[in-house]
């Protein structure tokens, strides 16, 4: 018999709801919610069930579903569900719990904490007036539980103190949003957030955006999402090789780090390393629309420059040099070829560079080492031939770079087209 994390009647105000305050039930999940629902809205007027209001209703549907597709696919259950109900608190509602009233401000769908006492998730929603922003949230937030069972303590302050939640919120936040995406493929709830990632590649990969681009680390999804799309590697009965990828990253990143847990994953199971992974996913990036299932609904990333005559000659300004593992994507007309391209780092080191080549209209890329440069590239049958070169070493770096001529670092002009295009986890943001 389940047991519940907060009884329902008679607990100390300390642990739980107090005041007028209704309750509904489900396998896992235990929701409450306070007298004051939001008025006029049709998602908070009675379902089936006339003492449960619809919002109730498919709130509760949806973390059903996502509970059962999420363990489906070899993931742990939720943290402290095997013991406790999950407890969802709607704020914004009149309800207390802890003695505190519960709120949640207009910009934030949700977010999931941890009971210390009773050691069990649990979670805050505002009354989200969307069915399928309801849906990906209840699976984005469901998936910050399991993050936590897997043994990554992320609510920990100690084990985990703020420089390292710094490098490594990207992969708690952009593995919940690609969950989404396992959980409720039909919703696409990650759109919205991929031109808040795409609109500067060359940041790292792990850079969570700052106070300018907070939504940096959702859209960072597409990063596990190509890793669960193309690089998972063995996954058990009825499992997707992708998920088991995340689920042992996480099993292995508490001790190791992110970055080192998904390259040992990578190593071991398809002998690829974190940086090949990394210069795959930039050259997939480039022209999304070509490459991933649904890269027609993504934003066009930020381009150094669109090449529209050659020869042409270009050395990034400060702000656009690719820091560890980000990249500068450029394109170059499709008229203007045959040409070279020649590059010329800072340090004249060309070991903490990778680079690759691609086709507008085509499905597949090549990756040379810059120091077999310069390379002749032949034309492409689409409009644009793309081109990306990715930081793999541990420190940003300038460089020059030559279309249609050979160049030496640094050079003295540019030239030729244009720019393109804690103790709780972050509540998920509108």
């Amino acid at each position: 018999m389940r047991t519940r994390s907060l009884p329902l009647a008679e607990v100390p105000e300390e642990f739980g709801p107090t005041g007028e305050y209704s309750v509904h039930l489900t396998e896992h999940f235990r929701i409450v919610w306070g007298p004051d629902t939001p008025s006029g809205s049709l998602l908070w007027g009675p379902s089936s069930d006339p003492d449960i209001p619809v919002w109730v209703a498919s709130l509760s549907q949806y973390l059903e579903d996502a509970y059962a597709i999420q363990v489906s696919e070899g993931f742990p259950p939720a943290y402290g569900s095997d013991t406790y109900y999950l407890d969802v608190y709607v704020a914004n509602t009149g309800l207390t719990v802890s003695g505190t009233n519960i709120s949640l401000g207009v910009n934030y769908y949700a977010y999931t904490n941890i009971d210390t006492v009773y050691d069990v998730a649990y979670f805050v929603y505002n009354t989200i007036d969307s069915q399928n922003a309801l849906k990906a949230t209840a699976a984005h937030e469901l998936f910050h539980a399991v993050q936590r069972a897997t043994g990554y303590p992320w609510d920990d302050e100690v084990a985990i103190p703020y420089y390292r939640w710094l490098r490594e919120q990207w992969w708690l936040e952009s593995t919940a949003t690609w969950a989404e995406e396992i959980t409720f493929p039909e919703v696409n709830d990650y759109f919205g957030y991929i031109s808040y990632f795409l609109s500067n590649p060359e940041e790292s990969i792990s850079y969570n955006g700052g106070l300018e681009n907070s939504l940096r680390v959702y859209g960072a999804a597409i990063f596990p999402g190509y890793l669960w799309l193309n690089e998972g590697g063995y996954g058990g009965a009825g499992e997707h090789p992708g998920s088991d990828l995340i689920r042992v990253v996480f099993e292995n990143a508490y001790s190791l780090g992110v970055e080192t847990a998904i390259d040992s994953y990578l190593r071991s199971s398809i002998d690829y390393t974190l940086e090949d992974a990394v210069t795959e996913f930039w050259a997939l990036v480039t022209h999304p629309e070509d490459f991933w299932p649904d890269g027609f609904h993504y934003s066009v990333p930020t381009y150094v420059a669109t090449v529209k005559s050659v020869p042409a000659e270009f050395m990034p300004s400060s702000s656009m040099i690719p820091d560890r593992l980000g990249a500068n994507l450029y394109r170059v007309k499709r008229t203007e070829l045959p040409y070279v391209i020649d590059f010329a780092p800072e340090s004249s080191d060309l070991r903490g560079w990778t680079m690759t080549v691609s086709c507008g209209g085509d499905s597949s890329y090549d990756d040379f080492n810059p120091a077999a440069l310069p390379l002749a590239v032949n034309p492409c049958a689409g409009d644009y031939t793309y081109v990306s070169f990715v930081n793999i070493s541990n420190s940003p770096e300038s460089y020059a770079v030559g279309f249609g001529k050979e160049v030496d670092y640094p050079i003295t002009s540019t030239g030729g087209g244009g720019g393109g295009g804690g103790c709780f986890i972050e509540a998920l943001m509108r």
